[in-house]
């Protein structure tokens, strides 16, 4: 009679389990973590659209370019999104 979605797996001796049992376990281990870490990288992944504002305020400072008023209110724009996004929410 066989038993299990894998029947193979689930009719062999504990011994040729064995290596089967550990790969499950590894990937459910490996799902739990990558799991885990999409939530911290979905938070950090916003800061990423400050890289050109970043890159263009070291080039006013370090290398003397000018910017002009358009420069400044798309600055204010992806400042103020990264700050929407990452406002605290209020909890019901």
């Amino acid at each position: 009679m066989r038993t299990g979605i894998w029947p193979s797996v689930s009719e062999a001796s504990p011994r040729a389990r064995a290596p089967a049992d550990l790969r499950a376990n590894a990937s459910a281990a490996a799902a739990a973590v990558l799991f885990g870490a999409s939530v911290v990288a979905v938070r950090v992944a916003v800061y990423v659209n400050l890289n050109p504002v970043v890159a263009a305020l070291l080039g006013v400072v370090l290398l003397g370019e000018r910017r002009s008023g358009l420069f400044l209110l798309g600055f204010a724009a992806v400042v103020a999104r990264v700050l929407l996004v990452n406002w605290p929410g209020r909890r019901t």
